[in-house]
């Protein structure tokens, strides 16, 4: 498990819910690198099974199985 922190920089409704951004604090430039990497991921997981011809994923559906797959060895010992 990786702990964060983080402040909220910004916060806008959509629908029923929030859209928040953040900033990080404290973090090591390569635990930064590797997030940034992750995201990256997750996007292409989203791309390639949404290409698949499978009904569209959006991009929570993407990430919560990304997460669930390959987070716990994606960041394996970065600190």
């Amino acid at each position: 498990m990786v702990k964060l922190s983080a402040s909220v920089v910004w916060c806008r409704p959509q629908r029923d819910q929030y859209s928040t951004g953040a900033e990080f604090i404290g973090m090591s430039d390569a635990l930064r690198t590797r997030l940034i990497e992750m995201h990256r991921a997750i996007v292409e997981y989203q791309k390639m099974n949404s290409a698949s011809g499978m009904t569209g994923m959006d991009a929570q559906q993407a990430a919560a199985e990304w997460l669930t797959l390959y987070a716990k060895s994606f960041l394996a010992g970065v600190t």
